[in-house]
């Protein structure tokens, strides 16, 4: 064991989804510890999932941040007996370093979206340092980045949200029991400003970023606070869902007007806006009907979605999978009935699924993984006039590879390259083009190796395939 930095021993009061502690009007109510995520094998023996155990970082994993398939960190909160603390693995879950003590909790752990390297970590403790830690070598020394951010013996950092686009701008949401506040930092968490304006924050759960705007902002809350959004980097409020507590939030990467809400009241399951927040629908259909939304996360090169339940009856939580961009679910199988989620996110390359699981008295704590099926979601939208896009070849590429597709009628087409935080990198094809089969070569030289999306749009079709350039 390795310690590298140790830090006053404290218990947690309250939390976000990864603790199972919920806020309701400014309480905490602790009886939802104890609720249990099932997960059961699907109907479809075809849907079954295999999946790879890791190690035991932690009791209690709250949340975790992959940098590559043998890169993993995991942070833990202490409940009881349970150990918190920060954990990283460099062998694939052969062995895992202790990188913080464990006898501090912490609620949140984000990776720089472009620096493996870089990582933040919501302290989820009452005594300095407060807030924020940050490390900048791959999790070998760790310093405080959390000064403005105010916490106390109740008040505590639950979530971080990193800018996609700008990495040095972060946001931090606070919670306890008489409520919390968003802070912001445009430095790197350097330092920190309140931004929670709206004077209504009962306790800030999760938050989200427009990957495509990331001016635009979401904040779920506690009681009937529900969602709230920015436009503007946070500078005013507005609600965009009154209700249910929101434990989770996820923007699609293509369609960004499309939210996704994961509620956190018994039966409140999960809710889906087309139209940025204005309006809302229930979009159930294949969950559990006594299920509450801990969690969810999205593949960016699929867009599908993964939803982590909990409910009192054992058998109606676990996880589940949306191809079809919410409107139904599936039950994804391959994990004993008696584990218990906390922690579900897609690795940095969108090719596996990663599971924390806490114990509570059984031998199965620790991280899951399982790799996600190429081509097993739905299009990106309902494709008209059988417009095919083909995998480029060849793929991986260095330097240059070839894109073919084929329209069906001439059409205004637009194609064009996104990095893997959905940023447009080049223009291949913006014109009218007529019926037929067409071929694009793209010379990447200019490109850094890693992951890219190409995608094609006419005014019936929208569809976007992965290629790979390995220098």
């Amino acid at each position: 064991m390795r310690l590298r930095f140790q830090l006053k021993q404290t218990t947690p009061t309250d939390s976000r989804r990864g603790l199972g502690l919920r806020p309701r009007r400014g309480l905490l109510c602790l009886w939802s510890l104890f609720i249990l995520i099932a997960i059961t094998l699907p109907s479809n023996p075809a849907r079954a999932q295999v999946w790879e155990y890791l190690g035991r970082p932690s009791n209690h994993v709250t949340a975790i941040a992959v940098g590559s398939r043998d890169t993993i960190f995991a942070a833990g909160v202490v409940l009881g007996e349970y150990s918190g603390g920060i954990y990283r693995t460099v062998n694939g879950g052969v062995s895992w370093d202790t990188l913080s003590s464990i006898e501090i909790s912490y609620s949140d752990l984000r990776m720089h979206p472009t620096n493996p390297r870089i990582l933040y970590a919501a302290r989820y403790a009452d005594s300095p340092p407060n807030g924020v830690m940050k490390t900048t070598d791959g999790g070998e020394t760790w310093f405080a980045a959390g000064t403005g951010i105010y916490v106390d013996f109740e008040t505590h950092t639950s979530v971080i949200e990193i800018d996609p686009e700008h990495p040095e701008t972060l946001y931090v949401g606070t919670l306890g029991f008489l409520g919390g506040d968003i802070y912001k930092s445009t430095n790197g968490g350097m330092s920190w400003a309140s931004i929670g304006t709206t004077g209504l924050w009962n306790g800030v759960i999760t938050l989200a970023i427009d990957p495509i705007s990331t001016n635009t902002l979401y904040a779920g809350t506690a009681a009937g606070e529900g969602l709230y959004k920015s436009s503007n980097g946070g500078a005013i409020w507005g609600p965009a869902f009154v209700g249910d507590p929101v434990q989770a939030v996820e923007v699609d990467p293509v369609e960004p007007n499309r939210i996704y809400l994961g509620l956190g009241d018994l039966a409140a399951g999960f809710r889906r806006s087309t139209d940025g927040g204005l309006t809302w629908e229930v979009t159930t259909t294949g969950m559990p009907p006594e299920s509450n939304t801990w969690a969810l996360t999205t593949n960016r090169a699929t867009r599908e979605i993964f939803a982590l339940l909990g409910a009192v009856e054992s058998d109606s939580g676990g996880i589940f999978r949306s191809t079809n961009l919410g409107s139904s679910w599936q039950r994804v199988g391959g994990i004993a009935t008696q584990n218990r989620a906390h922690a579900v996110t897609v690795s940095r390359d969108y090719e596996a699924l990663y599971l924390g699981m806490d114990s509570f008295g059984q031998d199965s704590a620790g991280i899951y993984r399982t790799s996600l099926i190429a081509g097993a979601v739905a299009p990106v939208v309902p494709v008209g006039g059988n417009v095919k896009l083909l995998q480029n070849y060849p793929n991986p590429f260095n330097p240059t590879t070839t894109i073919d597709y084929e329209l069906p009628e001439d059409a205004q087409v637009s194609l064009k390259i996104y990095d893997v935080l959905g940023r447009e990198v080049e223009i291949l094809v913006n014109a009218f083009q007529v019926v037929g089969q067409h071929s694009v070569t793209i010379d990447a030289r200019k490109f850094s190796s890693g992951v890219y999306f190409y995608r094609l749009e006419t005014p019936k079709a929208i569809n976007s395939k992965k290629m790979v350039l390995l220098r």
